[in-house]
């Protein structure tokens, strides 16, 4: 969102992307619960300001309206362009599904909230990783007889392939996947690698705003 100067302060733009990442890190051993969840948040003050304290009031509530408690948050943001470090905030439950997170903007532009983080009863990211990681040991002992195609829940996938590059799970948040995209993960020079990414199906639908990577919860 665009916000507006105050005296002795340039502009300072901030929006809050979830991209999903409820519902990723919660796993898919069971029906998806990030699919239900409905995340509302604002910023104290508003519009924010660079240099000065902010707070993030999230409040998270599931498809019958209920609070969601009991879930570990973690926010983060980032600057638009490259080369900034990130800002990362502690997430406190204040209890019926509100949670706030204290942190300062270090400078003037535009800005992306990140908020990922572990619903309860889900699995835990380790979890995950370790999941993803028992099908890339059966599907690297396949290869040698030619390639392996692997059908999965999106979110599953951006895991998947962060163990494939053999990163830390989390860095599954970096792969933006839409809808029934096309990706391709191999080897350059023997060092995992990705070869495509994220290729629209020529045989799906227009996706919608909401599918598009970075346009917001799905």
């Amino acid at each position: 969102m665009r916000v507006a100067p105050r005296a002795q302060h340039r502009v300072l733009t901030a929006a809050l992307v979830f991209v999903c990442s409820l519902s990723y890190l919660a796993g898919c051993g069971r029906p998806d619960p990030g699919e239900n969840i409905r995340v509302n948040w604002t910023l104290d003050p508003s519009p924010p300001v660079a240099g000065e304290a902010i707070t993030a009031h999230v409040t998270l509530h599931d498809a019958g309206q209920a609070p969601v408690t009991g879930a570990r948050l973690h926010l983060e943001g980032m600057m638009s362009h490259p080369g900034m470090a990130p800002v990362i905030a502690a997430v406190v439950e204040r209890g019926d599904g509100r949670y706030d997170a204290a942190l300062r903007f270090s400078m003037a532009g535009d800005w992306i909230l990140l908020l990922t983080g572990e619903l309860p009863g889900g699995e835990t990211l380790q979890q995950v990783a370790e999941r993803a990681d028992r099908v890339l040991d059966r599907v690297r002992g396949t290869l040698a007889g030619g390639d392996a195609i692997l059908l999965s829940h999106g979110h599953f996938l951006r895991v998947l392939a962060a163990r494939w590059l053999r990163l830390a799970p989390d860095a599954g948040r970096l792969l933006a996947l839409g809808t029934a995209a096309l990706c391709v993960l191999g080897t350059e020079h023997e060092t995992p690698a990705i070869i495509h990414w994220n290729v629209p199906n020529p045989a799906a639908p227009t996706p919608s705003r909401a599918a598009q990577p970075g346009s917001g919860p799905r």
